[in-house]
């Protein structure tokens, strides 16, 4: 017997239900004279009531409910399940386990695991109880696999380039990059844009050239905005996903509408009284859609001379006369999912200063995103400036700075260091929640299984971490070029994995100091070297607390820039397992002209050291001899 808030459709009332599967009977508990039967069609709940002669709809998901945690009393951890009362199943999602369920006396759960073969005993933790001592359950998503992949595809470029790269485009990708954490970014294009924006945002694209048709059923695509239009079906059509016109900046996921074959949201009229249509701007599909297959073969009536009366004839209004025969197919989001405000007020709403922001926020603020009418907007988008985005609060810069902000990607090894490992691991969690960290990314260098099950363990409970598992242990150097290889952060902040972090805002202060194009590499205190000329090298004192710059910055902790990669700065393979590695990239950045720079390790990371020093001597002595080669005639004697 399952307890449910329901709300019914036809009527303005909620209540519980009282569910009974078994013989698909229900009553309302406010009114247990009012009995029931219901059947269940595309996850709504249509009951006939056995008092009236009629019939009524409720909303209905899953029987799946989510009890907010589960403590386990024959072990240490704690989790989210899944259960569903009815057939005594729990499902873990973070674990992939499932399980059956019997309950005991003292609302303790009897689990078997159909993995690990035995019993579990098991609390159960935030129930809300009523007055009436019904429970209430809160109801979420089904189970399910996504029927859209988390593709996202830009088009853009069908006219040549003769301006670089605006920093609202560069805004519109990473948004949706940081948002949606695609799992692969599609840009497709004619001609490659340029500049430092495109520099910055071409290492999170796959780049796919496209030569637009000319022609379309023997119809003349003369605009380039007609080819654009063709293009962006073909390719939601071959690959399924999400399309974005690159004139948006994204608010919020869209997961939650990859469960649906295709969406798509209305368009308003000047009057916002009715829907003029459905935008093609921002739409999700999964593959081979049959609505995406019919829409592109409404282009056997195309007409057009280019910018005339016939402009959104298949743009906007043929998807909206198309989508009477899926109704039951596609999702159509209203106005404010994706074009609210609309182009005639855009300028007064999202790029004036003088508007009551909060009052427009908690507005907009629900939307997937904002589509920027750059038609429109663009004698402020072109013109725009990171310090004016920075500094100056309209709406459009609130929203879209975070963008703009660098993202950190954490990178480390490991090696059967379970313990240090699980420590470090678990103060770098603190941070998930900052929005400047993009990921976790840890390269496991073929630990024991206990280790390597722990970190599967916090893989699938944590979206942002990341594990690469190799099959053998390479060493340091080799496993950390494939990190650095891997990384997607515009940051990389490289830690051995015995580097516990003691202060949150260390990410925050890194990315201040590196705002600075002067810093190369920063580091933490700790048997660092100030001035150095091999043979005569200076040691910093560990307890100092003042800040210094250095030569060396030790590889417990190497933060850099990721763009220090497009003028050299690499790994140098030649080191092999171990040692050396570190201080060669610290040369790199001096010779690149850039400061190294180290702050309070104190403070911000504990280093146990020490944790990796088998055959010492003979490798680092071969690989001291290959650096002082590699150098002696480079690198500065002095600190700058």
């Amino acid at each position: 017997m399952l307890n449910n808030k329901i709300k019914i459709i036809n009527t303005d009332w909620t209540d519980f239900i009282i569910l009974n599967f078994d013989n698909l009977s229900l009553y309302r508990v406010t009114k247990k004279d009012d009995k029931a039967t219901f059947t269940i069609k595309n996850n709504i709940l249509i009951i006939k009531w056995l008092n009236w002669n009629e019939e009524y709809f409720a909303e209905y998901n899953d029987l799946f409910y989510k009890l907010n945690k589960i403590n386990f009393i024959t072990d240490t951890w704690e989790d989210i399940c899944y259960i569903d009362y009815n057939n005594n199943f729990v499902y873990r999602p973070n674990e992939n386990q499932k399980g059956i369920m019997s309950i005991l006396k003292n609302n303790t759960y009897h689990i078997t695991w159909n993995i690990l073969k035995k019993n579990f005993l098991s609390n159960i933790l935030n129930i809300k109880i009523k007055k009436n001592n019904e429970i209430e359950l809160e109801k979420i998503e089904p189970l399910s696999n996504y029927i859209i992949p988390n593709f996202i595809h830009f088009v853009y470029g069908f006219k040549k380039q003769d301006k670089e790269f605006d920093l609202y485009k560069y805004l519109a990708i990473k948004s949706a990059i940081d948002v949606n954490n695609p799992d692969k970014v599609y840009f497709h294009y004619k001609y490659e844009p340029f500049g430092k924006y495109w520099n910055m945002i071409k290492p999170y694209l796959t780049l796919e050239y496209v030569e637009p048709a000319s022609e379309i059923y023997g119809n003349s695509l003369l605009h380039y905005a007609h080819q654009a239009d063709v293009t962006r079906l073909q390719k939601l059509q071959k690959y399924g996903g999400i399309y974005l016109d690159i004139d948006t900046i994204c608010l919020k996921s869209f997961n939650d509408l990859r469960k649906y074959d295709f969406v798509i949201g209305a368009q308003g009229n000047k009057n916002n009284s009715e829907i003029y249509g459905l935008c093609n701007a921002v739409m999700l599909s999964k593959p081979n859609c049959e609505f995406v297959i019919e829409w592109i073969d409404t282009y056997t009536t195309f007409r057009s001379t280019g910018r005339d009366e016939y402009w959104d004839e298949h743009s906007v209004l043929m998807p909206l006369k198309l989508s009477y025969k899926y109704s039951n197919k596609i999702k159509i989001l209203d106005n404010n999912a994706f074009y609210n405000p609309l182009w005639y007020n855009i300028n007064e709403i999202l790029f004036n200063k003088d508007i009551n922001i909060d009052e427009y926020k908690k507005i907009i603020n629900n939307n997937y995103c904002i589509h920027l009418w750059d038609t429109y907007s663009n004698e402020y988008l072109s013109n725009l400036t990171e310090d004016y985005l920075l500094n100056e609060n309209t709406l459009y810069n609130i929203f879209a700075r975070k963008f703009i902000r660098n993202k950190i990607s954490i990178v480390f090894l490991t090696f059967n260091r379970l313990e240090t490992t699980k420590e470090c691991l678990e103060s770098y969690l603190k941070c998930l929640n900052n929005d400047n960290i993009l990921e976790i990314l840890i390269f496991d260098n073929n630990s024991d299984n206990e280790t390597k099950n722990f970190l599967i363990h916090y893989e699938r409970k944590h979206n942002k971490i990341k594990i690469i598992f190799n099959k053998e242990n390479i060493g340091v150097c080799p496993g950390r070029i494939q990190l650095f290889k891997e990384a997607k952060g515009d940051i990389i902040c490289s830690l051995d994995s015995d580097a516990k972090l003691l202060d949150e805002s260390f990410f925050n202060y890194i990315i201040e100091k590196l705002y600075d194009e002067k810093y190369g590499i920063i580091g933490i205190s700790g048997a660092y070297i100030k001035s150095w000329t091999f043979g005569n090298q200076e040691d910093i004192n560990n307890e100092d607390d003042s800040e210094y710059y250095c030569h060396h910055i030790s590889g417990c902790c190497q933060i850099f820039r990721r763009d220090l990669f497009d003028v050299g700065f690499k790994l140098d393979e030649n080191y092999g397992f171990f040692w050396c590695e570190d201080t060669d990239l610290s040369f790199q950045s001096l010779y690149l002209n850039k400061i190294n720079y180290r702050i309070n390790g104190k403070k911000y990371i504990n280093h146990k050291w020490g944790g990796s020093g088998s055959n010492y001597n003979e490798l680092f002595l071969k690989n001291w001899d290959y650096l002082k080669n590699k150098w002696k005639n480079k690198i500065l004697k002095d600190v700058r």
